[in-house]
C-alpha cells in the first residue's frame, strides 16, 4: 500500500501511469487483456497457485510472464558488512528473503521445463545516504530504526570504511525467468 502511494505522489502528472488497488492473486485486470506481466522481487511474496491462476485470466493467448531478482553478491568486503547488517538489524530477514525461491518454484508456476533463464552482471553505485535509503526500504527492516542513532552511527562507519571516492557498489547477479504459463 505504501509503495503504490509513493509512486501515486512521484507519477500523479504522467498520463501514462495507471495505479490499481489490486494483489497477484486479485489484480482487478480485465480477463485476456494483457500482453506481458513483470515481477520484480516480490515473487516470493505470492501464493503461487492463486497468481498462476490469475496471470492465465489477464494474459492474452500468447502472453508472457517475466520474474526478475536481484541476487545481491557476497563476496566482496561491503557486500558482507552489509549482509552483517541486515542480520543484525533485521529479525525477520531469514524469513523473508526471496533466495528462497528455487528453480522447481519457478518451473512448477510456469507449469513445464520450457521457460528460459538469463543472468547478468548488475551494480548500484551509492552516496551514504542511497546506502541508507537502500538498507531501509528493504520489506524486512522495521521501520523504527531509520531514527535510531546508534543505527545510523554503524551504517556510517560501515560506509566511511567500505567506500571509494564517496560511494559503495552494490554487486548483483540479476536473474530474469521468462516464458509462457502452460497448464
Amino acid at each position: 500500500m505504501e509503495m503504490r502511494q509513493t509512486a501515486e505522489s512521484f507519477f500523479n502528472k504522467n498520463p501514462k501511469f495507471h495505479s490499481i488497488n489490486g494483489t497477484a492473486e486479485h489484480t482487478t485486470l480485465d480477463s485476456h487483456k494483457i500482453d506481458f506481466v513483470t515481477v520484480a522481487q516480490a515473487f516470493h511474496w505470492f501464493n503461487k497457485e492463486l497468481t498462476k491462476q490469475e496471470f492465465k485470466r489477464i494474459l492474452k493467448p500468447n502472453g508472457e510472464i517475466v520474474i526478475i531478482y536481484n541476487d545481491r553478491k557476497k563476496t566482496d568486503g561491503f557486500m558482507q558488512e552489509y549482509e552483517r547488517l541486515l542480520l543484525k538489524y533485521a529479525p525477520n530477514y531469514k524469513e523473508q528473503t526471496h533466495q528462497d525461491v528455487s528453480e522447481g518454484e519457478i518451473a512448477d508456476f510456469y507449469g513445464n521445463e520450457v521457460f528460459g533463464k538469463k543472468c547478468f552482471d548488475n551494480y548500484q553505485s551509492l552516496d551514504f545516504v542511497g546506502f541508507k535509503g537502500r538498507l531501509m526500504s528493504s520489506s524486512f527492516i522495521p521501520m523504527e530504526l531509520s531514527s535510531q542513532p546508534s543505527v545510523d552511527k554503524e551504517l556510517k562507519e560501515t560506509f566511511h570504511k567500505c567506500q571509494e571516492e564517496g560511494k559503495i557498489r552494490f554487486e548483483y547477479l540479476t536473474v530474469v525467468w521468462y516464458g509462457k504459463i502452460t497448464d
